[in-house]
């Protein structure tokens, strides 16, 4: 797949469903909080219209930035949340240096990347912004076995390689995740804490979700934290 066309065809759809689209994976605080100071520094990566970020800042974090590859998305969350240091990011690489926060934040990031590549780049992003000892969090849609997902799912089979792939009608092409691919995606970190939950997803089903926190090497060591 052309990477840059596929970006470009992202990017002009969270465009164009910016100010209709409620996003509603959760943020994780019963597992965060306790890694977390009050001067951690964050980023929400694929922020969307910053409603994690602002949950974030009303709970004390202030050190927060939060990046999209929808300028509209942006757009919204300034005017929604002006306080918020909120940036458009039209791609990679991430404009940050080396060892630059102590938290990266993806909710719902990795079901707008299809491909394995995808995913993979923006993992090493993560990983070469990350300071050491930081933490990834990532909240995400799992891989579902109802019928009306499992059609979705071949229907897209013979056009997109990784399986549980599919489209919408209004022309998004998303992604749910296996176990075994989430653990090959976060194998250079250290695991602290791997849970499953019920999510509603942005049009109004509900889907089973997870939440994976891994540590940086290089930082304190931590218990880990299964749920």
């Amino acid at each position: 797949m052309d990477h840059s066309a596929h970006n470009k065809a992202q990017s002009e759809y969270w465009d164009r469903v910016a100010w209709d689209k409620t996003c509603t994976l959760p943020l994780p605080l019963h597992a965060l909080e306790p890694l977390l100071k009050q001067n951690t520094r964050i980023l929400d990566y694929g922020c969307g219209y910053g409603r994690l970020a602002g949950e974030l800042w009303e709970r004390g974090y202030r050190h927060v930035t939060g990046v999209d590859v929808s300028a509209e998305m942006v757009r919204r969350g300034k005017q929604m949340f002006p306080h918020l240091d909120l940036r458009h990011l039209p791609g990679l690489p991430l404009p940050h240096p080396e060892e630059a926060f102590d938290l990266v934040l993806l909710a719902g990031v990795l079901t707008a990347l299809p491909e394995d590549a995808q995913q993979q780049a923006v993992i090493g992003e993560v990983r070469r912004v990350l300071a050491p000892g930081g933490i990834v969090c990532l909240v995400d849609f799992l891989i579902q076995d109802d019928e009306r997902n499992l059609r979705r799912y071949e229907a897209a089979r013979g056009k997109y390689h990784p399986y549980g792939v599919f489209e919408l009608p209004d022309g998004a092409v998303l992604r749910h995740h296996s176990r075994e691919w989430i653990e090959a995606l976060t194998s250079p970190f250290d695991t602290l804490h791997r849970s499953r939950f019920q999510a509603a997803t942005m049009n109004g089903h509900h889907a089973n979700a997870f939440c994976y926190l891994g540590r940086k090497p290089g930082g304190p060591r931590t218990h880990k934290l299964d749920g």
